[in-house]
C-alpha cells in the first residue's frame, strides 16, 4: 500500500520511467554507451576513405555557415536514405524522394539548417557506373543549393555494405558535425527514410509531436524537452493505387512484415514493427540502440531489429496516420536468402536475429520451421540447419547476449507487442511438447471439471461479450522492483530498515492478484505490472474498460449498478464471481486490492507456506488480513481493503457461491456502498467466518492499510490524565 508512492523491495536501483503523451508509462532503460563507438576502429579506417567523396570546398561553407545559427532550443532536422548505387534503374526514386522532402519541409519555419544525408551505397570505383553515380551525387547537392538546406551524399565506394552500416556512417557524420556545432543530439530529429517514397504533406507537426521535440506552434517548448522518450515515430505507408494507410505492422511467423491496412483516419496506433516507408526518431535514440547489427544487410532486417530494440529496451512505435508516405512502387516480402533491400528478411538475418533476441522459449524453431517449410529451391532442413548454425555462432561469440539481457525478453515481443495468434498457439503446442518429454512415463490424473453455474461476464475491446482474461499474461514481464530508486523518505525507510525481502521456497503456493481500478487511473497500471504485478502467479486487473496495451491489460466485468466510488461493493462482487467462475482450480490463495497498492508476494507466499497456515488451510476457510473493528464494534471486525485481503480456495469458494446462491439477502446481493471490505466481511460472519489474526510472533501486523511511512513514524497517543480540583 502507500497511495501513489512506489516503495521499493530490494536496496537496489530501478530504471527510469516516464509517461509518454498517451499516458502509457514506458521504460527508459539507460542505454550503453554510444554504439558507435563499438565500430570506432573501422570509422577511423574507412572514414578517410568516405570523406574524400562527400567534401568539396562548397560542402566546407555550408556547414561552417551552420554553426553560427545554433540560439534556442529548437529541432534539427536531418535525413538519411540508403540507396543502391549498383542499380541505376532506382536513381529516379531517389531524386523524387529528395524532391518530396524538400516540399514537405519548406513552408516549416524552424530557422535551422536542414541536413540531407543520401548514402550511395556500392558506387566502385572503376564500374562502367561509377561517372553516372557521381552525376546522381551531384544532382542531388544542386537540389539542395539553398542557405537553409545542406544535401550531402555520402558514397561508398566499394562493395555494398547494407542498410545498417550505411545508417551507422550517416549518423556518425552528424554526430560530428551536432558535437561541432555543441547541438544536443537529443534536439535532432532524424528521419530514415526510403528511397522510393514520397512523403506527404503537414508531416512536420505530428512527427515532431510524437517525439515531443519542439516545432514552431508549439508554445511551451521547454516542456516538451523535459520529457526525453526514446520512441520512434513511423510515417504511415499509402500503397499504390489504394486509399488505404498501412499503419500497424505484425510480424508473422517467417519475420515477414504484414500491414494492417486501415481506412479511416485512425491518429496513431502503437505498431509492433516499423511501416517502412519513413520512420523518425531523437538523434539521441539511434544513438542509443542497445544492440546494432552490421551484419544486418536489408531494410526489412534492420528495421526489424530497430523494433526489437524499441520496444524490449525503449519506449516502443507509434504510426502516424497524418504523417504518411507514398510508395513509388509495391513493397514485396521474401524468404528466399537474397540481399535485395526491398525483399524481407533473409535466413542469414534470421538467423542472426534469432541468436541476438531469441535465445529463449521455442520463438527461433518456430521461426526457422515457418521460414524453411515455404522453401521450393532447397530441403527444408537444410535452411533450418543453416539458420540454426547462424544462430549458434552469434551466441557462442556472445556479441550482443550481454546488451540483450538488460532488455525484456522475446516473450514480451511476442505476449504484449506482437500478438499474432500463430506465434502464441504454436508456442503453446511446442511448451507442452516439450514439458511432456521432460515429464515422467507417469500418466498425470486429469482433474475434476466441476460444473459452476455461471452468473458473470465480461467484455473485449470492441465491447463484445463471453470475454475471458488471460490471467497469465504477466508472468514472463521483468520484474524491476529490484532496480528501483526512490527518494529518501520515511516510506522508503519503512521498506529497507523494516521489512525484509523473503526467499520462499520452489513450492509455495500459488497466488492469483487481482486489482480493481478506473479507466482514467489506468496510468497507474505499470507501476504494479513493472513491479510486484509479475511476482503473482495469476495476474488481473479490474476496469471499466477492457484495454490491451504495453503493460496495461484490464477487463470489464459487468456488474449491477452504476461504475461509481459508491457501488465498488457490487464491482468487488462480481470479480470475485468471476475469478471463481474461471480460474480457480489453478490456484491455492486469491488477494484483491486497489491500484494504490503495494505487495510483496515474496513475503505473502513465505507467510502462506508457513507451518502456521499450512497445518490449517486445508481445514478451514481463511481469510486474511488486517483486522478492523467496523465503528469500534469489536463483534464486527473486518479485514482494511487498504492493503487487501487474501483468501484461501476454501474462503474464496465459500464467499463466491454464498454471494450469489444463498436464497436469503444476509450477503447483500442488491447493496450499493463503497465498503466493500465490509460487505465481504460481513458475508463471512453470516457464514461463522471471520477475520484471521496475521500478525507475527511479535505482535506485529503482516498487512499495513496506510502509507509506509506513516507505519513507522506513528506513535500511540498517550494517555491523558485528568485532576480534578
Amino acid at each position: 500500500h502507500g497511495g501513489t508512492q512506489r516503495p521499493p523491495v530490494s536496496r537496489t536501483k530501478m530504471t527510469n520511467i516516464t509517461y509518454n503523451r498517451n499516458g502509457y508509462r514506458r521504460h527508459n532503460r539507460p542505454g550503453p554507451a554510444n554504439p558507435i563507438k563499438v565500430f570506432s576502429f573501422i570509422a577511423v579506417l574507412l572514414w578517410p576513405v568516405v570523406y574524400f567523396f562527400i567534401t568539396s570546398n562548397d560542402a566546407g561553407v555550408r556547414v561552417a555557415s551552420v554553426r553560427h545559427d545554433n540560439s534556442g532550443a529548437r529541432t534539427k532536422l536531418a535525413f538519411v536514405l540508403h540507396h543502391d548505387a549498383s542499380n541505376n534503374n532506382n536513381n529516379n526514386f531517389i531524386i523524387q524522394t529528395v524532391q518530396s522532402i524538400l516540399d514537405t519541409t519548406k513552408n516549416d519555419e524552424f530557422g535551422e539548417t536542414m541536413v540531407i544525408l543520401p548514402v550511395l551505397d556500392g558506387a566502385k570505383q572503376g564500374d562502367e557506373n561509377s561517372h553516372v553515380i557521381k552525376g546522381l551525387a551531384q544532382q542531388l547537392r544542386e537540389m539542395g543549393d539553398h542557405d537553409d538546406v545542406i544535401i550531402q551524399p555520402l558514397i561508398n565506394p566499394d562493395e555494398p555494405i547494407g542498410v545498417v552500416r550505411t545508417r551507422l556512417m550517416a549518423t556518425e557524420y552528424l554526430s560530428t558535425m551536432a558535437k561541432e556545432m555543441n547541438i544536443d543530439p537529443a534536439d535532432i530529429c532524424l528521419v530514415l527514410v526510403r528511397d522510393d517514397v514520397v512523403l506527404q504533406s503537414h508531416w512536420t507537426e505530428p512527427v515532431l509531436e510524437a517525439l515531443h521535440l519542439y516545432s514552431p506552434t508549439m508554445a511551451n517548448s521547454d516542456a516538451l524537452h523535459a520529457s526525453r522518450l526514446s520512441n520512434i515515430a513511423s510515417f504511415a505507408v499509402q500503397f499504390p493505387d489504394s486509399d488505404h494507410l498501412g499503419m500497424n505492422v505484425e510480424y508473422n511467423l517467417a519475420l515477414d512484415p504484414q500491414w494492417k491496412q486501415q481506412g479511416d483516419k485512425t491518429k496513431l496506433v502503437l505498431s509492433a514493427g516499423l511501416a517502412g516507408a519513413a520512420s523518425a526518431m531523437r538523434l539521441r535514440t539511434f544513438l542509443d540502440l542497445v544492440i546494432q547489427d552490421q551484419m544486418l544487410y536489408s531494410a526489412a532486417a534492420a528495421d526489424l531489429n530497430m523494433a526489437l530494440n524499441v520496444w524490449l529496451c525503449g519506449d516502443g512505435i507509434d504510426v502516424l496516420s497524418d504523417a504518411h508516405a507514398l510508395l513509388l512502387r509495391p513493397q514485396s516480402s521474401s524468404n528466399n536468402d537474397t540481399t535485395n533491400t526491398n525483399n524481407g528478411v533473409t535466413d542469414f538475418e534470421a538467423g542472426r536475429i534469432s541468436g541476438t533476441w531469441m535465445t529463449d522459449g521455442p520463438y527461433s524453431a518456430m521461426l526457422f520451421h515457418a521460414r524453411s517449410s515455404s522453401s521450393s529451391t532447397s530441403s527444408s532442413s537444410t535452411r533450418a540447419l543453416y539458420m540454426q548454425s547462424v544462430m549458434e555462432d552469434v551466441m557462442e561469440r556472445r556479441r550482443y547476449q550481454d546488451d540483450a539481457d538488460r532488455c525484456r525478453s522475446f516473450d514480451h515481443f511476442i505476449d504484449h507487442i506482437n500478438t499474432s495468434p500463430d506465434w502464441a498457439n504454436i508456442a503453446m503446442q511446442l511448451e507442452e511438447m516439450e514439458e511432456n518429454e521432460r515429464t515422467d512415463e507417469h500418466v498425470k490424473p486429469q482433474k475434476n471439471v466441476r460444473a459452476i453455474k455461471r452468473y458473470t461476464d465480461a467484455t473485449d475491446e470492441n465491447g463484445n461479450l463471453g470475454f475471458i482474461y488471460n490471467e497469465k499474461w504477466l508472468r514472463n514481464e521483468p520484474s524491476i522492483s529490484d532496480k528501483m530508486r526512490c527518494p529518501q523518505t520515511t516510506h522508503k525507510r519503512m521498506l529497507t530498515e523494516k521489512v525484509q525481502l523473503a526467499e520462499p521456497s520452489p513450492k509455495a503456493p500459488k497466488i492469483f492478484c487481482v486489482v480493481y481500478t478506473i479507466e482514467k487511473a489506468h496510468f497507474k497500471i505499470p507501476g504494479i505490472t513493472s513491479t510486484w504485478g509479475p511476482k503473482c502467479d495469476g495476474f488481473l486487473v479490474a476496469s471499466t474498460k477492457t484495454v490491451t496495451e504495453p503493460g496495461i491489460h484490464t477487463v470489464n466485468i459487468i456488474h449491477d449498478g452504476p461504475e461509481e466510488y459508491n457501488n465498488i461493493w457490487q464491482k468487488v462482487r462480481s470479480i470475485w464471481r468471476y475469478v471463481y467462475e474461471n480460474y480457480f482450480d489453478e490456484y491455492d490463495y486469491f488477494h484483491i486490492g486497489g491500484d494504490d497498492l503495494f505487495l510483496i508476494p515474496e513475503n505473502l507466499k513465505y507467510y502462506l507456506e508457513s507451518d502456521e497456515i499450512t497445518s490449517i488451510t486445508d481445514k478451514q476457510p481463511l481469510f486474511m488480513g488486517r483486522r478492523f473493528a467496523e465503528q469500534g464494534n469489536t463483534k464486527r471486525i473486518f479485514n482494511s481493503g487498504g492493503s487487501g485481503y487474501t483468501m484461501n480456495k476454501l474462503a474464496m469458494e465459500l464467499l463466491a457461491t454464498q454471494m450469489y446462491e444463498r436464497d436469503d439477502r444476509l450477503c447483500a446481493p442488491k447493496a450499493h456502498t463503497f465498503a466493500e471490505d465490509v460487505m465481504v466481511a460481513s458475508c463471512f460472519r453470516v457464514n461463522k467466518i471471520f477475520p484471521y489474526d496475521t500478525r507475527d510472533e511479535f505482535g506485529s501486523e503482516r498487512y499495513m492499510p496506510f502509507m509506509p511511512g506513516h507505519h513507522l513514524t506513528y506513535q500511540a497517543p498517550k494517555k491523558k490524565i485528568q485532576v480534578k480540583i
